[in-house]
């Protein structure tokens, strides 16, 4: 669980500052908690201490024989500046690529000090270890995470063996590797609020995703409320920003609303 609200240094970029991220995120946190995640499994990284290596070596701790590799589901949450760039500036083969702007990133050195969002696909989901896991990200071009948005063929023979890769990885359990992003790959997100994706987040957890109202939060369910409430509070804005969302293997993230039929 990572946001950041103090952006700002000119040495970093001088991303503008960022107001109620960190404090959603911390909402987020309950809701979590609420829908059955043990507190004291929940990592949190807000501000100075949202830097890539602290994000990366909290990961590498659900990869195989990390601490938490027994954990059965996993929630990963970023909330921040986003960038597209380039990693290799000058050579025609490489495409644009999205970063999430953490704490400790620096613009000449973008795929060094921030987190490389298609990482978290080639590298985070395949090692691991949890059969369920989630990625919400709030950030612009947070959708160059999906491989939709990954267009070159380098990428795709990637997406595919790691497609096959997650297959034979398939044990007891379907397996479920989902991500919801802010918007598309050159949309930027709306930060009103603290996010307006991370208050769909939130609302969609806190029940209003739970559509036939039969006490479980599938994935779609959350994509569909997300969506429509991202939609429709960033037109009435003048904002176009739709959330996007990719799916890898045959399970899908869910969530059990508790005391749903017991009040």
């Amino acid at each position: 669980m990572a946001a950041i609200n103090k952006y700002g240094a000119v040495e970093q970029g001088g991303f503008n500052k960022l107001n109620l991220m960190v404090e959603n995120a911390q909402e987020l946190v309950e809701k979590l908690v609420a829908l059955g995640f043990p507190r004291s499994n929940i990592i949190t990284l807000f501000d100075d201490k949202a830097t890539s290596v602290n994000i990366e070596n909290a990961l590498k701790e659900f990869w195989d024989g990390g601490p938490f590799e027994n954990a059965d589901r996993l929630v990963v949450y970023f909330g921040g500046h986003g960038a597209r760039i380039n990693l290799r500036p000058g050579i025609e083969t490489r495409r644009e690529r999205g970063v999430l702007i953490t704490s400790d990133y620096r613009p000449g050195q973008p795929s060094r000090t921030g987190l490389v969002l298609d990482d978290i696909m080639t590298r985070h989901f395949m090692n691991v270890a949890a059969h369920h896991v989630l990625a919400l990200i709030d950030a612009c071009s947070s959708g160059l995470a999906l491989p939709a948005y990954q267009g070159n063929a380098e990428d795709e023979k990637a997406a595919k063996e790691f497609k096959r890769l997650a297959m034979l990885r398939s044990e007891t359990a379907p397996r479920a590797r989902d991500i919801l992003a802010a918007g598309t790959n050159n949309e930027r997100a709306l930060w009103d609020s603290g996010g307006v994706f991370t208050r769909a987040v939130i609302n969609g957890l806190d029940g209003a995703a739970d559509i036939n109202h039969d006490g479980v939060i599938q994935f779609s369910e959350l994509i569909l409320h997300v969506r429509e409430e991202v939609v429709d509070k960033t037109w009435r804005v003048g904002v176009k920003q739709t959330p996007d969302y990719f799916s890898q293997d045959k399970g899908r993230v869910l969530f059990i609303r508790p005391n749903m039929f017991t009040q």
